[in-house]
Parts: C-alpha cells; sequence; structure tokens
C-alpha cells in the first residue's frame, strides 16, 4: 500500500500560437530536464484527442494542451518560462 499526506497537483499550460516548440518532440526538446515536469497527457488543440502517458517521440504543437505534474511548487513556473523563452544556448 502507498500511503502519503502529499497530494497530486495535476496543472495544464497551452502552447501557444508560433511557439518554439511547435513540431519538436517531447525528448528533442529535454522538457524534464529544463522544468522538472512530468507530462501526463497531451490535449491536442486541433480535435480535442488526448494523448496520455506520450513518450520522448511525441510532437508537441500549437494550441496543444499540456497536463502535467511538477516536481515541485516552482515546476509550473518554470513550464511556463520554458514555453515562452525557450532555453538560452
Amino acid at each position: 500500500k502507498y500511503q502519503t499526506n502529499e497530494s497530486i497537483v495535476f496543472q495544464k499550460a497551452v502552447i501557444p500560437q508560433g511557439c518554439w516548440l511547435n513540431n519538436k518532440t517531447i525528448g528533442e526538446v529535454f522538457f524534464w530536464n529544463y522544468t522538472e515536469a512530468t507530462i501526463v497527457a497531451v490535449v491536442n488543440g486541433t480535435d480535442g484527442n488526448i494523448q496520455a502517458s506520450p513518450g520522448p517521440d511525441f510532437p508537441l504543437r500549437d494550441g496543444d494542451t499540456i497536463i502535467l505534474v511538477g516536481k515541485d511548487e516552482l515546476s509550473f513556473d518554470r513550464v511556463l518560462n520554458f514555453i515562452t523563452y525557450g532555453i538560452e544556448d
């Protein structure tokens, strides 16, 4: 049995039009490495289909909604910054 006093909080973020993530895979952008958030599901922005537990080869697209769970309370902020600004070379 698994018991904890902590609750898992799911959050969502939308990939905006013209985002640098468009057509890049989760693995290609090292999503978890930069955000410390796990993508639980992706809701397609066009048809509303849901891809549960997408793998590293799953492509992200403008308009998609990412359902995620974070490592800590700052994970969501890291996700928003990552979506907005990307990574510095």
